[in-house]
């Protein structure tokens, strides 16, 4: 009985503390309604911001390619599930409340949370709300503890090879549209540009007949199994992956894919060296014509590290090997030859930079010498090929150029001594003679011409000719001043070339006979001035014609020209200079050449009669001329390599008219101090070459006359120092590290030639900069500035518009890239131009402009013209016209003009 007695209380006891305790729960739901939903509408926000966290992620990952796993997928079922039905509840309780202020329900079917008229609430409604609230918050909270574990929400999906062919066959067409653009352009095609596209249409040939043959397997799988459906409608992994083979085609496509972008497509032809286009100035004496076919048979001879032709100066060591290297071109000894000028003071980067530019090397992704001599050696490798270096002075590094010794390449050089390389190194010499009495006659009669013919003549010319000691530079210089000359100034020239006999050395008679043609040059006044102005600012033995233009229009040789006036002048100069073969032509038309001899005469000429300070035979100069020499001194031309230190003490220069300092790639560069121009107030022309200037000296806002300015290949952080310069005619900075022109550059209202070229880094030119250059005549930006604005907007950050150009009324050359057609103002072209080079097309389809002689006209695709006069009179004078993407070109304005092509 006990123990029924007490089952039946402990029995009694569960079930009243069940009934308690249940109880007490349905009160807590009615006691802590309020709060309930509370904590529900703050866990629904954290959910929202859990989901957006989520669906930010995931449009990552989709922007990737990656594919979201199934688990995200149903975390975002979930969350909208749960969301929806917190929301409905929330809902409710907000449209109960707004009721119950009312006292009544507009929907007759809603539950009242109040009864008897809104006098106490509905306790059966809140307890349940109360209680789904509750299980709502477990399941948001749950939800929103899911969203931090899952980290990995993505996925690369396997690549198909069929999508990866057809992103391949796209990346393909796009690199020939601009292969197909720079064939346009004449330009050569860099050799990893065409092996890239002759694998693409190898590994795409492979891969489309792999998969066309998988196609077919299920094709033919599919007629006997009913269970393979919808080949077609879905991808089958067979397709794609899974076998060696498939997997093997996938990594080549994906690999060539990956390559695809290429920072340079092709590259310029270099001009064809005058000396292979041509053999005019080769004469074939037997003397010549014996060592011509010793050197041409021992370059078939693969024992030899090197050929060398030595002599003296003016022995035509160059005319010979010019016409070895015709000859294995025409004749296609070498599949690859190259010709490398003026080594004298081995300068390797200089060097390495003919051979890349003749070779077409691609060092885009070499900067330094060694890796460029990595390029140079990966290029030649496989490739039989020739590479003469004329001048040779000193021994050269040819494994650090990138020419180390290999069966397939030939190196030839020319020297003055025998003895310019090491015996460890295996050569054959060739030593060159002067020509004989009968070779030296041939010559000398050719380049005088008729006038030998003259009996009164000709025996003096016989004599004139032995004087000349078989120098064939000598022969030619003195042959060509006395051309079509009477018989007065022969016999003064056999006077003159009798007391040269005194001199002893060959090459002192040469330089004596070469001053003697430059005295006897006509026009005195133009004539010799520019031809020592171009031994001045040679660089090696170049000269171009653009230094040549600047540095003469300020030093005044071309007073009261226009620019193109002086321009055709100069040619017609240089062409007086080139007759007398006092320069030579250059390797193209934008240069010339001078002779070492001629260039050396011509420099001490400078330095005798002119007071010019000029490089001293390549030696470092530690000693500075007295204070008399500067007092008189007119010019002071010099390279960095020749200085060790600039004076801190200004020179005091009252004549000085022109100062030239010019940097070799691997030369230091002494600091200018400061006040260093303090004492040269005449200075016309200031010419500083690859110099740094951070920043430029103070001391150059005293140069109140400077008519040229020149700070070309320099680094400087800010010219608007160069604004204070109001007489400033022409302002070069070709190949400088700016950034910006300051707006003070506005202020050299007098400016008439400004040439911006090969400027890389310009992208702000401010607002009416341009515009201010009112008596501008030449503006040359090629490969610089084009960010120009769509039209005029002058503010403070606004740049240069197109029609600043339209509002210089001189100009007449104009070298410009307009990168977008919709920027051009109506009637942009003008008739006014006579020297031009225009590029409107996007960078896209042509990379980089050139220096030519000839005026130049690209016009882009999606473009339309509208021919007025102006355009007339370009289209009329053009020499180069093309069409990028020609088939979206309007040509209908082109048959409504006579056009030369």
């Amino acid at each position: 009985m006990e123990i029924i007695t007490g089952t039946a209380t402990d029995l009694v006891g569960k079930i009243f503390g069940y009934v308690g305790s249940t109880v007490g729960r349905q009160v807590g739901y009615l006691i802590h309604y309020k709060r309930n939903l509370e904590n529900l509408q703050n866990e629904v926000a954290k959910l929202r911001v859990a989901k957006q966290t989520m669906s930010e992620k995931i449009t990552v990952a989709e922007a990737k390619g990656e594919k979201i796993h199934s688990k995200v997928q149903v975390w975002l079922k979930d969350v909208a599930k749960t969301t929806k039905q917190a929301e409905g509840l929330l809902k409710d309780k907000q449209q109960a409340t707004a009721d119950d202020a009312n006292n009544s329900l507009k929907d007759e079917g809603q539950p009242k949370t109040e009864c008897v008229h809104g006098f106490c609430p509905n306790p059966m409604l809140r307890r349940r709300r109360s209680k789904k609230s509750l299980a709502l918050i477990e399941d948001v909270t749950k939800l929103i503890n899911e969203e931090r574990e899952l980290s990995d929400i993505s996925y690369l999906p396997p690549k198909d090879l069929q999508t990866e062919v057809d992103k391949l066959n796209v990346a393909k067409r796009t690199v020939a549209e601009k292969v197909t653009a720079a064939e346009a352009r004449g330009e050569k095609i860099h050799a990893k540009v065409e092996d890239w596209l002759k694998r693409v249409d190898e590994i795409i040939e492979k891969a489309e007949a792999f998969l066309k043959d998988k196609h077919q397997q299920i094709e033919e799988a599919s007629e006997l199994n009913d269970e393979i459906q919808a080949i077609d409608e879905k991808p089958d992994t067979s397709l794609s992956h899974g076998s060696k083979e498939s997997l093997e085609l996938l990594q080549v496509v994906t690999e060539l894919y990956e390559m695809r972008e290429f920072s340079d497509i092709s590259y310029v032809l270099p001009a064809e060296d005058v000396c292979i286009a041509s053999d005019e100035d080769y004469e074939e004496f037997d003397s010549r014509t014996s060592i011509l076919e010793k050197i041409l048979k021992e370059l078939g001879n693969s024992s030899s590290e090197m050929i060398l032709v030595y002599g003296v100066g003016g022995v035509g060591k160059t005319t010979l090997v010019e016409e070895v290297l015709r000859k294995t071109q025409k004749e296609k000894f070498f599949e690859d030859a190259v010709m490398v000028r003026d080594v004298k003071i081995p300068n390797l980067e200089a060097i390495q930079n003919q051979i890349i530019d003749k070779l077409g090397v691609d060092i885009s992704e070499a900067r330094t010498l060694p890796g460029r001599a990595d390029k140079i050696n990966e290029r030649i490798k496989d490739k039989k090929t020739l590479v003469i270096f004329d001048d040779v002075w000193g021994e050269l590094d040819l494994k650090a150029v990138g020419l180390p010794h290999k069966s397939t390449c030939r190196i030839l050089l020319t020297s003055r001594s025998q003895q310019v390389f090491s015996h460890k190194i295996k050569q054959k010499g060739f030593p060159l003679g002067v020509l004989d009495d009968k070779e030296a006659w041939a010559l000398f009669e050719k380049k005088a011409g008729d006038v030998v013919a003259d009996p009164t003549i000709q025996p003096i010319a016989t004599q004139v000719a032995k004087k000349c000691g078989g120098l064939p530079v000598f022969i030619i210089t003195v042959a060509r001043a006395l051309e079509n000359k009477p018989l007065s100034i022969w016999k003064d020239a056999l006077r003159r070339l009798e007391n040269f006999d005194e001199k002893e050395d060959l090459t002192q008679k040469a330089y004596s006979g070469i001053e003697w043609s430059y005295s006897q040059l006509s026009d005195k006044d133009q004539l010799q001035p520019l031809f020592l102005l171009c031994g001045l600012i040679a660089k090696g033995n170049y000269v171009s014609f653009a230094d040549l233009l600047k540095y003469s229009i300020g030093l005044g040789l071309f007073e009261d020209y226009t620019v193109e006036d002086a321009r055709n002048a100069l040619y017609q100069q240089v062409y007086k200079l080139k007759s007398s073969s006092l320069l030579l032509d250059g390797d193209d038309g934008t240069c010339v050449r001078m002779h070492d001899l001629v260039h050396d005469v011509a420099n001490r000429i400078a330095y005798r009669d002119h007071h010019v300070l000029v490089e001293d035979g390549g030696h470092e100069r530690k000693k500075w001329p007295n204070e008399d020499f500067f007092t008189e001194c007119s010019k002071i031309c010099l390279p960095c390599r020749n200085i060790a230190t600039l004076p801190q003490v200004p020179w005091q220069c009252p004549k000085l008219e022109m100062f030239h300092l010019h940097r070799e790639s691997d030369d230091s560069s002494p600091e200018i101090p400061s006040n260093f121009f303090v004492e040269m107030k005449k200075l016309k022309v200031l010419g500083l070459s690859n110099v740094p200037l951070l920043p430029l000296p103070p001391s150059i806002s005293f140069l109140k006359n400077l008519q040229t300015l020149c700070l070309d290949g320099c680094m400087f952080e800010d010219i608007a120092l160069v604004g204070e310069l109001r007489n400033l005619e022409v302002l070069s900075l070709v190949e400088s590290k700016v950034k910006q022109l300051p707006k003070e550059i506005g202020q050299l209202t007098r400016l008439r030639l400004v040439d911006l070229s090969d400027c890389y880094e310009l992208k702000v030119i401010p607002a009416g900069v341009i515009s201010n250059w009112t008596r501008l005549e030449d503006l040359r930006m090629r490969n610089s500035f084009n960010n120009w604005e769509s039209r005029e907007v002058i503010c403070e950050t606004s740049n240069a518009s197109l029609l600043e150009l339209m509002n210089l009324p001189k100009l007449t050359a104009l070298e410009v890239h307009i990168p977008d057609t919709d920027i051009l103002p109506a009637k942009f072209f003008s008739d006014r131009l006579e020297k031009y080079q225009i590029f409107i097309v996007s960078m896209s389809w042509w990379d980089r402009m050139y220096e030519t002689t000839v005026n130049k006209l690209i016009l882009g695709p999606n473009t339309r013209y509208e021919l007025d006069q102006g355009l007339k009179a370009l289209l009329k004078r053009c020499g180069d016209l093309r069409f990028i993407g020609a088939q979206d070109v309007d040509f209908s304005f082109i048959l409504k003009t006579e056009v030369r092509f």
